[in-house]
């Protein structure tokens, strides 16, 4: 784990909410034929967007640069963004549940 993956890591560990407006949803990294490598979920009410968003686009930038000198392979499956809630005072991501 890179030092700015383990510190986005830390920073947004805190999932706390009063609100939904609250929970943020930040792509993290880019697959090797292109969107995200995953999706993070944390809370704005005790994390800085603007340093988890920074912390963000270096992951990514080193993932760009990593499968471009390594020519690397991966799924091109592409990960949709979750849905978030406050849910108990917690964001976490929503599932619609269908009958």
């Amino acid at each position: 784990m890179s030092q700015a993956e383990q510190k986005l890591s830390e920073i947004t560990q805190d999932k706390s909410c009063d609100a939904s407006y609250q929970c943020r949803v930040l792509a993290i990294g880019e697959k090797a034929c292109g969107g995200a490598s995953e999706y993070l979920i944390f809370s704005s009410k005790n994390t800085s967007t603007e340093h988890a968003e920074h912390l963000a686009s270096e992951i990514t930038s080193f993932e760009q640069i990593y499968n471009k000198q390594n020519q690397a392979l991966a799924t091109c499956q592409h990960l949709l963004p979750p849905q978030t809630l406050c849910i108990n005072s917690s964001c976490q991501e929503y599932k619609l549940i269908k009958p």
